[in-house]
């Protein structure tokens, strides 16, 4: 029986070390493959499109899309220090459970210290897509409150025929002030903050951020006011 139980308890070893290894291959940058069967569903966009719009706007306050996955950053250093303060034996609960380890079990095949160092690295790795998830968030929510900060402002200009609409979700200046073309750089930056984010979000391809900025840029002329330049989809631009 404790001959089974070494054998199995090595084969779960063997499976950690192959099977939860971390690896970075190649340019981390470079765009990622994706499956051809993966679609964009553009009812979904438009809705999220048009949320964010109507908090802007300030039709309903802005906050954060909820993610069932995502965690404050303050309990996530609490548990990371209570990690680091625990006794070696205790595999990190929020991630398997109580799990209790003998010390002299594993001591007598010599892999106590590999098994805690593939642990460190799960651990490590877990933790920092969190808080990356957090920061993510937190560039998107600033972008929108910008947004709406400039928002009153931005119909004015384009009450003024100053700005308009393009037909790729983002702002253009006809005027040469200075003023107005660092609003449309600042607005534009944001803008494509969060057209990032709903692509990262949904788990959409990279190149897929061009038909969230058509979905954006068809929400701003069905939103655009009487007097106000909008760009077709042909590349026309009236004023409606």
């Amino acid at each position: 029986m404790r001959r089974a139980y070494i054998f199995l308890f090595l084969f779960t070893g063997i499976f950690i070390v192959t099977g939860c290894r971390v690896e970075t291959v190649g340019d981390p940058n470079r765009p990622i493959k994706i499956e051809a069967h993966i679609t964009i569903d553009i009812r979904q966009v438009k809705e999220t499109v048009s949320s964010i719009e109507d908090m802007v706007s300030g039709k309903q306050p802005a906050k954060a899309e909820p993610d069932k996955n995502s965690k404050n950053l303050a309990p996530l250093e609490k548990t990371c220090n209570k990690t680091n303060n625990r006794d070696v034996n205790t595999v990190d609960r929020s991630l398997f459970g109580s799990i209790q380890l003998e010390r002299r079990f594993v001591r007598n095949f010599g892999i106590f210290d590999r098994f805690n160092n593939i642990l460190s690295v799960i651990r490590k790795n877990f933790l920092t897509g969190l808080i990356e998830y957090a920061y993510a968030q937190d560039e998107v929510q600033a972008a929108i409150e910008s947004r709406k900060a400039r928002y009153q402002t931005i119909k004015d200009y384009k009450r003024q025929g100053l700005i308009g609409e393009n037909n790729k979700g983002y702002l253009i200046a006809f005027s040469e002030d200075s003023a107005v073309k660092n609003l449309v750089e600042q607005e534009n930056k944001d803008r494509l903050i969060i057209y990032k984010s709903i692509v990262e979000q949904k788990g959409y391809p990279r190149d897929a951020i061009s038909q969230i900025e058509d979905v954006s840029a068809q929400e701003q002329r069905d939103r655009a006011e009487s007097g106000e330049k909008i760009q077709l989809e042909n590349g026309e631009w009236i004023t409606k």
